[in-house]
């Protein structure tokens, strides 16, 4: 689906293709008014809306990720290897994505009984996130009241950053500091990049969707679809056991 800026919103573009679909899947970034999309002839899905806010209303199901479960898995990797100073680099505040991985950081850090430092949390803006990820790296190494021996990161490219950041100050991945990412993205994995991420599986999204195009026959639903899917972590070369644990 196109939607042309100026010429109409993002629903009606959507609602034109109903006409010849039965089952539509629609990033949820793109709708501002699910109760818009409401259609009782086809089946709508909004992807990555975890949780579903202003959706139950809609009459629309949704499928998405488990944001917060998935960054909680990264922190409870570090602290299994003996990490507890673990700063967090962030995307920007307000976005539904990011807010909900800072929730899951702070509540698996609790959860582990490990520190929670203001000046150790970050967020990175919209553009260039890996420059803005290096230079809060830069604040972090500055500010720290002790050692930071992990650190996770919101995303791929915000980790990259904070790796690149720590190469130029002549410092390596993991052996001074252990980073993790999030995304599962292409450049998280290849060319040397090496980094522990956690990954959306595409596979797993499929089957999911797979299920709205032809559901089980036992399963009457009377209310829409809330599907939450697990984020996997991905364990590489960017994170090791804290030094002398």
């Amino acid at each position: 689906i196109s939607v042309v800026p100026g010429a109409y919103d993002a629903e009606t573009a959507i609602r034109e293709q109903l006409g010849w679909c039965t089952v539509l899947a629609v990033p949820r970034s793109l709708v501002k008014d699910p109760a818009r999309l409401w259609c009782k002839d086809a089946t709508i899905i909004l992807l990555d809306c975890v949780p579903a806010d202003g959706c139950d209303s809609a009459r629309v199901n949704t499928v998405g990720f488990d944001q917060a479960r998935g960054i909680a898995s990264d922190v409870e990797h570090l602290a299994s290897m003996g990490h507890r100073n673990i700063a967090y680099f962030g995307g920007v505040r307000g976005d539904p994505v990011y807010d909900l991985r800072e929730q899951g950081f702070r509540a698996a850090m609790s959860d582990a009984c490990l520190p929670i430092r203001s000046e150790w949390i970050f967020h990175c803006g919209p553009e260039h996130p890996s420059e803005t990820a290096a230079a809060a790296f830069e604040q972090a190494i500055k500010l720290a009241r002790c050692q930071l021996s992990g650190a996770v990161c919101a995303s791929d490219e915000i980790a990259l950053g904070v790796v690149a950041s720590l190469r130029s100050l002549r410092r390596e991945v993991p052996d001074d500091l252990s980073v993790t990412g999030y995304g599962g993205s292409e450049p998280a994995c290849s060319g040397g990049a090496f980094l522990t991420t956690v990954e959306h599986r595409g596979q797993t999204l499929g089957d999911a969707l797979a299920q709205f195009v032809q559901p089980d026959p036992d399963i009457v639903r009377s209310t829409p679809a809330r599907v939450i899917l697990p984020a996997e972590l991905v364990v590489r070369d960017s994170t090791a056991p804290r030094s002398g644990h």
